[in-house]
């Protein structure tokens, strides 16, 4: 596994948790709620790009 890939899956993962986090702390319907499902969006997709780059890495050796 490529260090690049590694720092996006690592970001992915602390973008994750830290939605879980945030969104025990907030009121459901409020701003913060909803930036808290945009951080858990965001995880994702950055996993998914990590993921993405080591299936693309390994197809063009």
């Amino acid at each position: 596994m490529t260090n690049f890939a590694k720092f996006l899956m690592a970001i992915g993962i602390v973008f994750l948790l830290l939605s879980v986090w945030m969104m025990q702390m907030s009121e459901p319907g409020t701003a913060a709620y909803i930036m808290d499902g945009l951080n858990l969006i965001l995880g994702l997709l950055m996993i998914g790009t990590g993921a993405a780059y080591l299936l693309w890495k390994n197809r063009h050796k």
